[in-house]
């Protein structure tokens, strides 16, 4: 099984494009002189999806506006706006449509203690934010190759992927401003990452301060100690050891004491430079790392995630019409649920949770099933059309 077909069996969604379900629908040639209808159907019932939820990413925009920190700001602009339930209730019915699903605060905890990808953990400062969520859809497998801890040594470690992962975050309102906090205050970020180790999800979070582990820090530590320590035996035990004579302090200020002193601050200075240079590349590899894996912020997040939702609508109803229309008889919610998810398990190696609830109640309201008792039956292809054509002639009807 490939890592992009891969999908635990609780997930539900479908990790293929629309136009490639198509495709692969096509290519079963199950439907005969009807498939060129079914095509025309399968871009009807996108259109309809993509007008509706158009009016969800306008609906988006219009809350977000409010906490929006990338838009211009206004005389009589405040940071203490509190009216962010209807950009929450249509944020979440996007994610919900788009088949993702909010991160336990067990797994980022565990996140949170456990070692990462990365040589670096940072410390988040959560209580500058009011509140933040994060939703995942789609986990994979993956290996990669990291340094052991002697030098040049490496080795390969197997880790959890998060496919695709959106963070929502508010800063509090009364957050003082300082270098420390990384966003407006009152403020609403949004971010889009794909493939984020579950081991790194801190890295996500602005304004995060670096810590080392422990074996960086003896690395830059030890030879440094080493050389404080040696400085101060030439400064202090030398001179009885070896000579018996009096130590340099006592004997007052001399040039070889200065120098002697001087490399002592050498020591002690290079220490000091070893530890912000090992911080800075560090951060340049976190930087470099979300630079990859970043694919949209704040306003621009809607827009993914609305053509995610649109494209996951579609899928499912078009799957649910389909195996119901090849079936050619009545089927049983489960019996559809399970003629799906077979024949992404046995033709394409993807395991998952088909909705079948939700694509019948999308088949149900444009009128593209029957039911009789406890089953459904696909309408024939030409009146499917014919129902689609009649509803999209509806949406404007001036």
């Amino acid at each position: 099984m490939t890592d992009r077909a891969r999908a635990a069996a609780t997930e539900h969604f479908i990790p293929f494009s629309r136009r490639e379900i198509y495709r692969m629908l096509a290519d079963e040639g199950a439907l005969g002189e009807d498939q060129p209808r079914f095509a025309q159907l399968c871009e009807l019932l996108q259109s309809l999806y993509h007008f509706e939820f158009h009016a969800r990413l306008e609906a988006l925009k219009e809350a977000y506006f409010p906490f929006n920190p990338d838009r211009e700001p206004r005389p009589g602009d405040t940071t203490d706006v509190t009216d962010e339930a209807e950009l929450v209730r249509e944020l979440e019915y996007a994610l919900e449509r788009g088949n993702y699903t909010e991160l336990p605060t067990s797994e980022l905890g565990a996140a949170l203690e456990g070692e990462g990808l990365l040589p670096i953990s940072l410390d988040v400062s959560f209580e500058q934010y009011k509140w933040f969520r994060i939703f995942v859809r789609g986990r994979s497998r993956a290996e990669a190759v990291v340094k052991g801890l002697l030098p040049w040594s490496k080795r390969k470690v197997a880790f959890e992927l998060l496919d695709n992962v959106i963070l929502v975050l508010r800063f509090r309102p009364d957050l003082a401003p300082s270098k420390h906090v990384a966003g407006t205050p009152g403020r609403i970020y949004l971010k889009c990452l794909r493939g984020v180790p579950v081991l790194d999800l801190e890295m996500m979070f602005p304004g995060g301060r670096p810590r080392m582990k422990l074996v960086h820090k003896l690395k830059v530590g030890v030879p440094a100690s080493v050389g404080v320590i040696a400085t101060l035996y030439k400064l202090v035990l030398a001179p009885f050891v070896l000579h018996n004579a009096v130590s340099p302090f006592e004997a007052g200020l001399s040039l070889p004491l200065v120098g002697l002193l001087a490399g002592l601050g050498g020591y002690v200075f290079k220490a000091w430079n070893d530890y912000k240079n090992t911080v800075q590349t560090f951060l340049n590899e976190i930087t470099s790392s979300l630079y990859f894996r970043n694919s949209t912020n704040n306003q621009g997040v809607f827009h993914t995630l609305v053509d995610t939702a649109e494209e996951e609508e579609t899928k499912e109803a078009v799957l649910g019409y389909y195996f119901l229309l090849d079936h050619g008889g009545l089927l049983t919610k489960e019996e559809l649920d399970g003629r799906v998810e077979a024949w992404f398990a046995d033709r394409h190696h993807c395991e998952l949770d088909f909705e079948v609830d939700d694509a019948l109640a999308k088949l149900t309201r444009h009128g593209l099933v029957t039911e009789e008792g406890d089953r459904y039956r696909a309408v024939p292809v030409g009146e499917a059309l014919t129902l689609l054509d009649a509803r999209w002639d509806g949406i404007f009807a001036y």
